[in-house]
């Protein structure tokens, strides 16, 4: 399945990886807005290392804030990907076979403290880092 997404680069902190040591230039650039393939292309051009990243996927180009759960419910948004201190992954997602095959790819590579996000057991107040 190919979707058209846009993607929203907010506050992060990716770097490439030059001669097996961290460089100083970003991946992304903070707050752009890139296009599905723009986004895949510089990840797919080399080795990086992430220390904190907000990356939001849209379905349409209609880009809005999202502060809350109920923004991400009410907005275009199909993927939150909140990443902090380099291991703590947060993923909200729309698509429930896409969540459940990032659920199931998380278990296989034994990652730990994997576990669905409800209602009950999230401690989020805001969607970002």
């Amino acid at each position: 399945m190919h979707l058209n997404l846009f993607w929203l680069i907010g506050e992060q902190e990716i770097y490439k990886v030059q001669d097996n040591k961290l460089s100083d230039t970003p991946l992304l650039i903070n707050n752009t807005i890139l296009e599905n393939e723009v986004f895949w292309n510089a990840l797919n051009e080399g080795e990086y290392y992430v220390i904190f990243s907000d990356l939001k996927a849209y379905s349409t180009s209609n880009i809005t804030t999202i502060n809350t759960y109920a923004d991400f419910l009410d907005s275009d948004c199909q993927l939150v990907l909140l990443i902090a201190d380099s291991n703590i992954v947060t993923v909200y997602c729309k698509d429930s076979h896409l969540l459940e095959t990032l659920y199931n790819q998380a278990a296989a590579k034994a990652f730990e403290n994997t576990e669905y996000i409800t209602d009950e057991n999230d401690a989020r107040t805001h969607l970002s880092n």
